[in-house]
């Protein structure tokens, strides 16, 4: 009856190992997600100093829907 219970628990580490293992590749492909499409937002972005960044801002409707986000950061 002991081998059968460590049997149990053997196949049982498996089991959680592996669901552990699932869950871990499913966050770093959500990370790996996130990464490449944090990287095509800021390639898009172009520099401002604070200054021109306000003109730009005060002056458009484009750039205020443009630029808000980059300092959105939630």
């Amino acid at each position: 009856m002991n081998w059968l219970k460590n049997y149990i628990f053997f196949i049982s580490l498996k089991i959680v190992n592996k669901l552990i293992e699932s869950i871990s590749i499913f966050f770093i492909k959500k990370l790996i997600k996130l990464k490449y499409n944090i990287k095509e937002k800021v390639t898009c972005a172009k520099c401002l100093s604070v200054e021109q960044f306000r003109k730009e801002r005060r002056n458009s409707k484009i750039a205020i829907t443009q630029w808000s986000w980059v300092f959105n950061i939630s």
